[in-house]
C-alpha cells in the first residue's frame, strides 16, 4: 500500500480533504454535532465492527475490538450513515454531507457512532496510561496539551 492509499483502497489525500471540508460544513450548519476530527468512531455491534475493521486498518496494524460505554455527561454523539461520507469524499456532493449530518440512513448496517467525549472500557484490565513516557502516544498527547494551552 502506497503512502497515498488507506486501507480499503481509499485515497488518503482525498479522505483528508473530505474530512476537512465535512468539518467546515459541520461548524457552519451543525455546530451541536461532534467534530469528526476530535472524536472516537464506534460501531453499534461486534459484527459491524468486525466487518469494518479491514476498511480502516491494514492486516499489519494490530487492532483489537473492545466493548465500550459512552459516558453521556457532556458528550456529543452523532449516528451517521458512513456511506454518505464516502459519497462526499468521492463526489464532493454537499447534499451527501448534509444527509450525513442530518442523520439520514440508507441502511441500518452502515451506522457509525461518532463520539466527542469520554468512553469507559469495562473489559480492560490493563489501562495504558498516557503519562508513561514509554507509551507510543505519550509524545503526541503531550504535544496536543502544549498546542491547546
Amino acid at each position: 500500500m502506497g503512502v497515498d492509499k488507506m486501507p480499503g483502497g481509499r485515497n488518503f489525500r482525498a479522505g483528508r480533504r473530505a474530512e476537512i471540508a465535512l468539518e467546515d460544513i459541520r461548524r457552519r450548519r451543525f455546530p451541536e454535532k461532534p467534530s469528526r476530527l476530535a472524536s472516537y468512531f464506534l460501531s453499534l455491534d461486534l459484527q459491524e465492527a468486525e466487518r469494518r475493521l479491514p476498511y480502516w486498518w491494514t492486516a499489519s496494524q494490530e487492532r483489537e475490538i473492545v466493548r465500550c460505554n459512552i459516558i453521556i455527561d457532556n458528550a456529543k454523539i452523532h449516528f451517521g450513515d458512513y456511506t454518505y461520507f464516502d459519497d462526499f469524499m468521492s463526489y464532493e456532493r454537499e447534499d451527501s454531507a448534509l444527509r450525513y449530518w442530518n442523520g439520514e440512513m440508507r441502511d441500518k448496517s452502515n451506522i457509525e457512532v461518532v463520539v466527542q467525549g469520554a468512553l469507559y472500557f469495562p473489559d480492560w484490565r490493563d489501562f495504558p496510561l498516557l503519562t508513561d513516557p514509554n507509551h507510543p502516544q505519550f509524545n503526541a498527547f503531550m504535544s496536543s496539551l502544549i498546542r491547546n494551552a
